[in-house]
């Protein structure tokens, strides 16, 4: 999946549980119910899942492409 900045046209590669996240962040965007989900839909475990999302989450927010409730 691709992500473009439309205000930048920086385009952004997001791998397949990446892309994954953003789209159950679309759906509820409750970081809590996003991790269960990946947990259940992948073979990651809870501290690493739960690690790497916050770095997503983290990189999207700083990049501007999402905003932090």
């Amino acid at each position: 999946m691709v992500v473009v900045h439309l205000g930048t046209n920086q385009m952004y590669e997001l791998n397949r549980t990446a892309a994954r996240a953003w789209e159950l962040l679309e759906e509820d965007g409750c970081q809590r119910r996003i991790t269960e989900r990946l947990e259940s839909e992948f073979e990651i475990h809870g501290t690493v899942l739960e690690r790497d999302l916050a770095q997503l989450l983290g990189s999207l927010s700083r990049s501007q492409l999402i905003v932090p409730a």
